[in-house]
């Protein structure tokens, strides 16, 4: 059976559940400084970040957090294909570029997210994919798109989420062509990114490589054999963004996670922990045990993950509990989650602390 992005991340009926928060316990607390969390990476040569929307701008107490917690942000759809060229050949970056101008004025590095997903894609575009000049179409987005941001954003995610699996194969994404697919479209992504803008580095992005089930096994071949192939193709990638949307009910394994990041690394590129959050849906426990139980969860995987040298920073998929995407999904409807590091009004929760502990805790590195 060839699972979604959303049964992926949430899981099988939740499995796993009784040893994920009530039968095993997380490292001893680690008494952490109140500082800001970009203050904790900082010491171990990590970035701290968080998604935001051009809304929050306009929030002074959300701005003010952002800025005094993170060194590193990123738009969730305003520089989506989606989002900017409704209509072929007449692209709006009015949102993006407002989002772009916050960063500069701050000091922030900006992530750019993303040159190419299949989810989000105009209908002319969904419809081009289908066509003869459907790679013509894609490199032309993914071209125009980071050319516009040529030096004003430090990373970009080129293409997100091209790779489909089964419990006993993986193989390229047939969505949006309507066809059997292989990498190599992917790798001509890369060099129309690297033409379009030679300082920015280039990043490949996906999820459902965390957990320790036979489909992520096959996920985390699949981002294997994409380096692999990438590399064959001299495509100029140089980092992977594990998205690491966690569940408190998965069943993580810390030894084949770190074996993943070494391979990963191995191939010679950085990782970045790009859409970090923690669903506690199954976990039937009042909120405060489950807010435990997320900041639990959330510091084995991170501890976990901080060991591999390569790993260079954390970006959590929002700020604030109500704001998450979590919530938005209808597997959620009327159910508490709490998957981000503060609460709705704007208050430290233990996930936060779980956070910087783990910066605390990580070898050194060079920053990147």
């Amino acid at each position: 059976m060839i699972l979604g992005r959303r049964e992926a991340i949430v899981g099988i009926g939740g499995l796993g559940l009784a040893a994920s928060v009530f039968g095993m316990t997380g490292p001893a607390d680690t008494p952490v400084t109140p500082e800001p969390l970009k203050v904790h990476a900082a010491r171990r040569g990590l970035n701290f970040g968080a998604m935001i929307r051009t809304a929050y701008l306009q929030e002074p107490a959300l701005v003010k957090l952002l800025l005094d917690e993170a060194d590193m942000t990123v738009a969730e759809v305003e520089m989506k294909w989606g989002a900017i060229e409704r209509t072929r050949g007449n692209p709006y970056y009015g949102e993006a570029d407002q989002i772009a101008r916050f960063c500069k004025k701050n000091s922030l590095r900006l992530r750019g997210h993303a040159g190419f997903w299949y989810r989000n894609i105009p209908q002319w575009a969904e419809l081009a994919m289908k066509g003869p000049d459907w790679r013509k179409v894609l490199l032309a987005r993914v071209s125009s798109m980071i050319g516009h941001y040529r030096g004003r954003v430090s990373e970009w995610d080129v293409v997100n989420e091209a790779i489909d699996a089964t419990d006993s194969s993986f193989f390229p994404r047939q969505v949006p062509f309507g066809r059997p697919m292989d990498f190599g479209y992917i790798a001509d992504a890369f060099h129309a990114a690297r033409e379009a803008d030679p300082s920015t580095l280039l990043f490949y992005n996906d999820f459902g490589m965390e957990y320790d089930t036979p489909l992520e096994d096959q996920r985390r071949a699949g981002l294997l054999a994409l380096l692999d192939e990438l590399r064959r193709r001299n495509a100029p990638i140089q980092g992977f963004g594990l998205q690491a949307h966690l569940g408190v009910h998965r069943n993580f394994n810390a030894k084949k996670l770190r074996a993943f990041l070494g391979e990963v690394a191995a191939r010679g590129v950085i990782i970045r922990l790009t859409e970090f959050d923690v669903m506690d849906r199954y976990a039937a426990a009042p909120p405060g045990a489950r807010d435990q139980a997320v900041a639990d969860h959330a510091r084995r995987f991170l501890d976990a993950a901080f060991d591999e040298p390569q790993v260079k920073g954390l970006v959590c998929w929002g700020i604030r509990d109500r704001d998450s995407w979590v919530l938005q999904e209808k597997w959620t409807r009327g159910l508490l989650e709490r998957p981000l590091p503060w609460d709705d009004q704007l208050r430290r929760k233990p996930l936060w602390t779980a956070i910087a502990a783990a910066f605390d805790a990580a070898p050194v590195r060079q920053p990147g």
